[in-house]
């Protein structure tokens, strides 16, 4: 009989477990993936009339391959050659991953709105790539990222700025790949965030100097601008906050400007002051360093 009973309980936990196993499978099966996935978040961007721009992972005749998408909101040609310099950084990378739209579609569609007219000294790109998100992916599959650093022509020209919705924590990683985000864009996005009243964290506070030594936590997207020597930090914010989301990026969109990229300042502190945010960069704390001794 006991034996029996528990014959009868192996049997019961596997019956639910095969059922569980099938609706799983069920409903993976209805979320969109691959060039399904891509064309949906293309026919949801031109729905805006936007400057959709496709980079396809591989090249095929019938194009049945998953894709990049890029959209580019050129610079106000009087404000980028009034602060034009050969060394300034002329063109922002905002770069999202393609499977966050469909969930995020609320947020887009505002997104795009505001910022059509926006006039900047720079030019915007707003890059949603296919396959970075670590969940939806196996080891070693296509990975959009990949796909734009490849074919990227304007590298010396470009700051990037990699996003990363999440349900936790705001929070701002600024290194990877042995090395660190500029003082100057820590700077930028710390504004933006404080200026809205959200709060932070910033990893590595005032000591990014540790990225050298990969002791710090990284993201593996602005890593791999950081390998290839382009400015870039990675940002994990929080999607519990619509209107403080949307009115955060409009903010940083709207007070970046090419003018203080030049310069790749590792070195460099910041002092938080009530909501204000003072930024010491390298050639100010060499010259009191200099000064004192």
């Amino acid at each position: 009989m006991k034996k029996n009973s528990i014959f009868y309980i192996f049997f019961i936990f596997f019956f639910f477990l095969n059922i569980n196993s099938r609706l799983n499978a069920e409903k993976n099966s209805s979320v969109l993936q691959g060039i399904e996935l891509c064309n949906e978040v293309l026919n949801f961007f031109n729905s805006f009339d936007s400057n959709s721009q496709v980079q396809h992972l591989i090249l095929s005749e019938k194009n049945q391959f998953p894709f990049n998408i890029k959209l580019s909101f050129p610079a106000d040609p009087i404000l980028y050659s009034k602060n034009f310099t050969d060394q300034n950084l002329t063109n922002l990378v905002l770069s999202f991953k393609i499977e966050d739209v469909i969930e995020q579609k609320d947020f887009f569609s505002s997104f795009l709105q505001k910022i059509k007219n926006s006039n900047r000294d720079y030019d915007l790109d707003l890059l949603f790539t296919y396959g970075d998100n670590q969940k939806s992916i196996i080891s070693n599959s296509l990975k959009g990222t990949d796909t734009f650093l490849q074919n990227l022509q304007n590298q010396t020209e470009i700051a990037v700025v990699c996003i990363n919705f999440s349900k936790k924590n705001n929070e701002i990683i600024p290194g990877g790949s042995a090395d660190s985000s500029p003082g100057w864009l820590i700077n930028r996005i710390s504004k933006s965030f404080y200026k809205n009243k959200i709060e932070f964290v910033l990893q590595s506070s005032n000591l990014t100097s540790l990225y050298r030594f990969n002791l710090l936590k990284t993201e593996e997207r602005s890593s791999k601008f950081l390998k290839e020597h382009i400015p870039a930090l990675s940002i994990l914010i929080s999607t519990s906050e619509k209107k403080k989301l949307e009115n955060f990026f409009i903010d940083f969109i709207n007070s970046y400007t090419q003018k203080g990229t030049s310069q790749w300042d590792r070195h460099f502190y910041t002092l938080t002051i009530g909501s204000k945010i003072i930024y010491f960069d390298e050639l100010f704390i060499t010259i009191s360093f200099i000064i004192i001794i």
